[in-house]
């Protein structure tokens, strides 16, 4: 999904409008191998904050190991993963160096 900024496309998708807070999508393999649960603190250059870790099950792609997928509709998020101008002149949300703290 394409996100505008400040979340107001893509926070009316179907699947994030169900969403009630923050989250974060892992591998699941990852996930296993980390020990992660329900929660999980993700933390940028920017800041830090806990997340609810969702089932990629619903999902219509594959989440590589190395990669964490946060949606940036909430504040929270949009504070970890500053909006910016990419190289065409479009808003986007960077991809930040994040690393999981359990």
């Amino acid at each position: 999904p394409f996100h505008h900024h400040r979340g107001e496309i893509t926070g009316k998708i179907k699947w994030n409008e169900e969403k009630k807070e923050p989250y974060v999508y892992i591998n699941p393999k990852k996930a296993e191998e980390l020990s992660l649960k329900d929660k999980v603190e993700i933390e940028t250059p920017n800041g830090s904050f806990v997340f609810k870790v969702e089932d990629c099950g619903a999902l219509p792609f594959d989440i590589p190991e190395e990669i964490i997928a946060v949606p940036v509709c909430f504040p929270q998020s949009m504070e970890l993963f500053v909006a910016d101008y990419d190289s065409d002149g479009i808003i986007s949300p960077g991809a930040e160096k994040a690393r999981i703290i359990k």
